[in-house]
């Protein structure tokens, strides 16, 4: 009876072994996701605050040319762009006409 339960005992040491293994293997899987999943957040924050940077320079440049075009006796006019694939927000889209 006692070798009935020396081989039980291999036999689940193996069985728990097995999955000590799995569970190795997953928790490696996982650490790679989240560096992945780090490593695309980061690179979409980058984005995020060019774009925000990007919209600051592109407002401060029409203001420049708004005041240029004022000094010269330009009259700027500006379309409304109405193309949806174009203007995705809800706000509209100006360019200038001279």
């Amino acid at each position: 009876m006692n070798e009935d339960f020396s081989e039980l005992i291999q036999y689940l040491d193996g069985k728990f072994r097995r999955i000590d293994e799995r569970f190795d293997e997953m928790k490696k899987d996982f650490v790679n996701l989240q560096t992945s999943v780090d490593t695309y957040a980061k690179k979409a924050d980058t984005y995020f605050q060019e774009m925000v940077i990007l919209a600051h320079k592109v407002d401060r440049h029409e203001k420049w040319i708004k005041q240029i075009a004022e000094k010269l006796g330009i009259k700027l006019e500006y379309q409304i762009l109405e193309n949806k694939n174009i203007n995705r927000s809800k706000e509209p889209i100006f360019y200038y006409l001279y």
